[in-house]
This record gives C-alpha cells, structure tokens and sequence, in this order.
C-alpha cells in the first residue's frame, strides 16, 4: 500500500510505467552469454519520461525474438521521494538509497 502512496508511485494519479524502446543497437564483438545490444528507451513512472540506455541479451529465432536485461536507475529522476537523501537533509540511518533495480523481460511469438 505504501509503495502505491504519493511518497512512491502515486499509483492513484499514474497507474502505469511505461517503457518505450526506441532504439536497438548491436554491441560489436559481444560474446556469447553476455549483452549484445544496447537499448535506449524512454521510461515513465509518475508521468515523467526520461530516456535511459542499458545493456541487454538479445535472441532472434526465426520470426521470435527474446529480450533480458538487468539495469538500474536514479529514482530521484522520476520524483520518487520517499527516504530520498536527494530531497531531504538529516536522514541518518533513515536515508533509502536513490537505486532502483530493474530486471526487463521481453518476448514475442
């Protein structure tokens, strides 16, 4: 419930994230097992878009194609304030670290 709050997400006013791809770029020289695209996509959380970019693993089978990635981002770019050392000053201990960690999933059939 507290993560749905305006401390967080503001779920009530912004429902959604949306991540748009918006470029897909192969990394030269990639080996096998590791990421072999570099994808740049616009991000929204709380209505606010910012384009980010992050390594990924990308499979194309015949007319499927899978998609991992693992990549994190500056929470305090999307006004997400909670515990946030970026907008408040004498947290202590109290201080959430602005990283938020995401791991991207993406197929078609």
């Amino acid at each position: 419930g507290h993560l749905k709050s305006d401390d967080f997400f503001s779920v009530s006013s912004h429902p959604t994230a949306k991540l748009v791809i918006k470029n897909v770029a192969p990394i030269s020289n990639a080996k096998k097992g590791e990421a072999n695209y570099t994808i740049t996509a616009d991000l929204t959380i709380k209505g606010i878009t910012n384009q980010i970019k992050f390594p990924a693993i990308v499979t194309v089978t015949g007319k499927s194609a899978y998609a991992w990635a693992k990549f994190t981002i500056d929470r305090s770019k999307w006004n997400v304030k909670y515990g946030s050392g970026s907008f408040f000053d004498n947290l202590g201990d109290k201080v959430i670290y602005d990283d938020m960690n995401f791991v991207v999933k993406l197929f078609t059939k």
